[in-house]
């Protein structure tokens, strides 16, 4: 789904650095028109990233990273991209 889509690629983003704690992201109505999705979708995404812990929502302000998400390690990053690597020859094949 679209929705999950976002998410993954929001995580992308948090673990490569892209986005740091504390960064503002994009209002629901800007990132739906720039991505030209429902506004629900986008909704759902955030919901979902909020759920898990990735981002906070402050009244009045918007929406930002959260604190507590974080980039990954070196280590970390060597472990994610082995396993995507994996799947992806899995699905070649």
């Amino acid at each position: 789904p679209v929705y999950r889509q976002m998410m993954d690629q929001f995580k992308y983003y948090v673990a490569g650095g892209v986005l740091r704690p504390g960064d503002q992201i994009p209002s629901i109505r800007e990132l739906a028109s720039v991505l030209q999705v429902n506004p629900t979708t986008v909704v759902k995404a955030y919901t979902e990233l909020e759920r898990e812990g990735f981002i906070e929502k402050r009244h009045g302000k918007g929406a930002f990273v959260s604190a507590h998400a974080r980039a990954l390690s070196a280590g970390e990053q060597e472990v994610a991209l082995r396993r995507s690597a994996k799947q992806l020859a899995v699905e070649a094949t």
